[in-house]
């Protein structure tokens, strides 16, 4: 078991083709966005099957895939609700969104697994609330089997000239690209548009990967223009939280932001 980043470190390590991985038949996942780029290689390369699971810290595991679902379920779904688990998507006004469309994810056991509450803090509490269920903070969507797809964090959406960017959707198209080991989309703040999109690249092996490479690729694969990134940033590393398993966005934002400022493009 491992988050993500461990997969991918392990798989691109110098050694791995080393060690006798016979014995491995599943792997399960959970804590952050698994992009299916990722997920097949893994199991292509481990010759294990992906069982990716969603929950939060606070609230507990809500939803799994197993191990016999099909290989698109398992690569890019993180599965159906657990028996005990109520799961609904909403809309900004708290309404329940239709089978397909995107919402945020809210869920709650019936078998008590969820906390009631934070610690002496009301406010947070009731903030985190919406039709008796938690809130995430993820958005997701449903298939018409019910497995739940997670297309990002409602704080990372970027909102381009008033149309969504969901981050992970561009991510795990471009993590697939031959030449890219690490990618994170992050918003910058742009003076006609509101927001951007701009690409935070770890290459592969030193190589390097010009801004028209990655719009190419992206276009290839249908993504629609207006969710194009509009800049690139090639880093050696990113900010992670202290568990080392998130990149820190934020911090990434902050970064372009800069400089942004410095180029005179905003003030």
């Amino acid at each position: 078991t491992g988050v993500p980043t461990m997969m991918s470190m392990m798989i691109r390590h110098s050694n791995f083709e080393k060690y006798d991985l016979g014995s491995l038949q599943v792997w399960h996942t959970a804590s952050a966005y698994l992009p299916p780029g990722l997920a097949k290689e893994v199991e292509e390369k481990m010759g294990c099957r992906i069982v990716n699971h969603f929950g939060g810290i606070d609230v507990g595991f809500a939803t799994t895939t197993s191990a016999d679902d099909p290989l698109e379920v398992r690569l890019s779904s993180v599965g159906k609700p657990m028996p005990d688990i109520t799961l609904k998507l909403i809309d900004e006004q708290d309404k329940e969104v239709p089978q397909g469309e995107v919402g945020e994810i809210i869920f709650g056991s019936t078998a008590g697994r969820t906390s009631n509450g934070y610690y002496k803090d009301l406010e947070a509490t009731l903030a985190r609330e919406a039709q008796g269920l938690s809130r995430t903070g993820d958005l997701g969507k449903l298939d018409e089997q019910g497995n739940l797809y997670i297309v990002g964090r409602k704080k990372d959406v970027i909102i381009r000239g008033g149309q969504n960017i969901f981050p992970a959707e561009i991510e795990s198209i471009l993590i697939t690209h031959p030449k890219v080991a690490y990618t994170a989309i992050v918003g910058m703040p742009d003076p006609v548009m509101g927001e951007k999109a701009c690409a935070y690249i770890i290459p592969k092996h030193n190589q390097r990967i010009a801004f028209d490479e990655i719009v190419s690729f992206l276009l290839e694969k249908k993504v629609a223009k207006y969710k194009l990134p509009e800049r690139l940033e090639l880093v050696d590393s990113f900010p992670m939280s202290g568990e080392g398993q998130k990149i820190l966005k934020r911090e990434l934002t902050e970064q372009v932001t800069k400089k942004l400022q410095e180029e005179g493009v905003i003030e």
